[in-house]
């Protein structure tokens, strides 16, 4: 089982492992982090949705049977609220730490030194749907894997203290730009015309240079 099956099905449910994930995240520190993290959050919801149901009414206290119906439609309404404004802030922070979490799984990306034709560029990019413009900084890796159960696209490009690589995620939202460090990686999320995209360093990068520099070469195929 590789870092991209132990997310999937980790994320399905992170209560029951198969024997494969549970040996991988005994094997990944990466892995066993995010699992942990999975697990908190399914418990923190468990609490949220945890809403008690009081017992039948007796037959003389007919009021509490007529009242009983607004006041569990006032729970649930109360609950969708509480679990709406938790997850509200879950998503910017999940999704930068799935960023990482593969970002750090292609770490590789970052110590390649020799630029990447652009023919075997855009064969690699092509996979997922996206091709990039000529210009702009190299290109010294790219890829198209699985990420939050969508193919993406991503590579690196050079910059000034080492290489950057660029997130393509056109099934993810961000309403605005978002900094984030992690792990020893600094990087920021931005809106695209296409969902988002994510350019993380290990350096001390003008991440919005980079942005600049990138974003208006993408061409989404789709």
């Amino acid at each position: 089982m590789d870092h991209e099956q132990f997310e999937l099905e980790a994320g399905g449910d992170p209560q029951h492992l198969s024997a494969e994930a549970a040996a991988h995240a005994a094997s990944c520190p990466s892995c066993a982090q995010l699992h942990a993290e999975l697990l908190a959050l399914d418990a923190k919801l468990g609490r949220v949705l945890a809403i008690p149901v009081p017992a039948k009414a007796a037959p003389s206290l007919p009021v509490v049977r007529r009242v009983w119906p607004y006041g569990l439609a006032a729970a649930a309404a109360l609950a969708t609220v509480m679990v709406g404004t938790f997850l509200v802030g879950v998503p910017r922070e999940a999704l930068a730490h799935a960023v990482v979490f593969h970002a750090d799984h292609e770490a590789k990306a970052f110590t390649m030194t020799e630029p990447m034709a652009s023919a075997d560029v855009a064969a690699v990019l092509s996979k997922a749907h996206v091709s990039l413009l000529p210009g702009g900084p190299d290109v010294m890796y790219a890829a198209a894997c699985q990420f939050r159960g969508h193919v993406i696209p991503h590579f690196a490009v050079h910059a000034t203290h080492g290489n950057a690589v660029v997130l393509v995620l056109p099934d993810e939202q961000v309403k605005r730009r978002q900094e984030f460090s992690e792990a020893g990686y600094h990087g920021v999320l931005v809106p695209a015309s296409h969902g988002a995209i994510a350019i993380v360093s290990t350096g001390a990068e003008d991440l919005d240079e980079i942005v600049s520099a990138v974003a208006e070469r993408i061409r989404y195929l789709d």
